[in-house]
């Protein structure tokens, strides 16, 4: 029972105070431990990636059903994704959905559809089509909510330490 108050109370201070969300977390967490080169929240000209793979010119947005369904923000991520395929990025979206679906890729796999379960428990093969698609790796992924919750806290520390 703590640790799941725990996990509300850090998937809350993610979403509220860091501009984050939990997921988001999670898949940047698994990728960088295949590549260490990926960054989170890496800027470009006007806009902000949410986790970028330089070494495969791929971005991946994590798409909360809420606030990406508001009007400003599909006009701003329709313009983002203008953005990053004028400049020859591939851009991949991961799309929280209200659906009760299984996760599935649409036709050209730019956008990976999702529907969080309690405690988040599903996102681990979301993580696993992830890098089956970008590193051609069949991996099975559990989920370790506080070790990812405490390592982007550190990561926060340190970008704010350099700045």
């Amino acid at each position: 029972m703590k640790e799941n108050v725990i996990y509300s109370s850090s998937v809350r201070k993610l979403n509220d105070e860091l501009g984050t969300s939990f997921p988001e977390q999670a898949i940047y967490y698994h990728l960088y431990q295949l590549d260490n080169t990926i960054e989170n929240r890496a800027l470009f000209d006007v806009w902000e990636a949410d986790i970028w793979i330089p070494a495969k010119k791929i971005v991946i947005e994590y798409d909360g059903s809420y606030y990406h369904s508001l009007k400003t923000a599909v006009e701003r991520d329709n313009k983002k994704n203008i953005f990053f395929a004028e400049s020859g990025i591939r851009l991949i979206r991961v799309k929280d959905t209200s659906e009760h679906v299984l996760e599935h890729w649409n036709n050209d796999h730019s956008i990976l559809y999702y529907h969080p379960d309690n405690n988040y428990m599903n996102l681990g093969v979301v993580i696993s089509m992830l890098i089956k698609e970008i590193f051609s790796k069949e991996v099975s992924i559990e989920i370790n909510h506080i070790e990812i919750y405490n390592r982007y806290i550190e990561l926060r520390k340190e970008h704010s330490l350099q700045a």
